[in-house]
């Protein structure tokens, strides 16, 4: 079994990847969880997804901006997408079915596809990636031909982090292998939605 790297959150420290857990290939925003490192072969990593921060969503969120207004802006966020000649590199995180599920609900731009034949590692189990929506990969297209696309700074600084705790070979290779960021980064304050 592959070793699990130390990070912020959730599983115990070098706790294995357990063999009944179904996987996660986390790419962005998921490299705050333990896992181990992989790459997702024929797979590509860009800024493709956003969400309209003008729509209010049950259970999802908006951003306000310095002045703590709500701006008409769209969101980008971290996509992948098929690509034969390209790879990503991240983390495979163990999950369990109830985890599957908060996470379906918490990644509403993708879904959820089986890339357990493309990732770097033999597992015992599916492996899962989020990939970005149709209809938003096609907002942040518009959104960033009308120039109202943006991409919250924390999070752009919270994945390289991520990425840099895996080591300085991992932060490069995400470097190298992200498509550059298309928009503007911006200090906006999330707002989480509970109902």
């Amino acid at each position: 079994m592959p070793q699990i790297k130390e990070n912020r959150l959730a599983f115990q420290r070098n706790e294995p990847i357990l063999q009944s857990m179904e996987y996660v290939f986390g790419y962005g925003s998921l490299l705050e969880k333990t896992g181990a490192c992989a790459t997702l072969n024929g797979w590509q990593r860009s800024w493709g997804v956003a969400m309209d921060n003008s729509e209010d969503l049950p259970h999802y969120k908006h951003y306000l901006d310095a002045s703590g207004g709500r701006p008409k802006i769209c969101v980008a966020f971290l996509d992948v997408q098929p690509h034969a000649a390209a790879e990503v590199n991240g983390v495979v995180i163990a999950v369990s079915r109830e985890a599957l599920a908060v996470l379906d609900a918490r990644e509403r731009n993708y879904r959820r596809v089986d890339v357990t034949s493309a990732l770097s590692l033999d597992l015992e189990g599916k492996a899962w990636v989020y990939t970005g929506l149709e209809e938003s990969v096609e907002r942040c297209r518009r959104a960033l031909e009308q120039k109202r696309l943006f991409v919250q700074k924390q999070y752009l600084l919270a994945v390289r982090a991520g990425f840099r705790a895996l080591g300085e070979d991992s932060y490069a290779t995400f470097q190298e292998t992200t498509v550059l960021l298309p928009c503007p980064a911006a200090k906006l304050k999330i707002v989480r939605h509970t109902a």
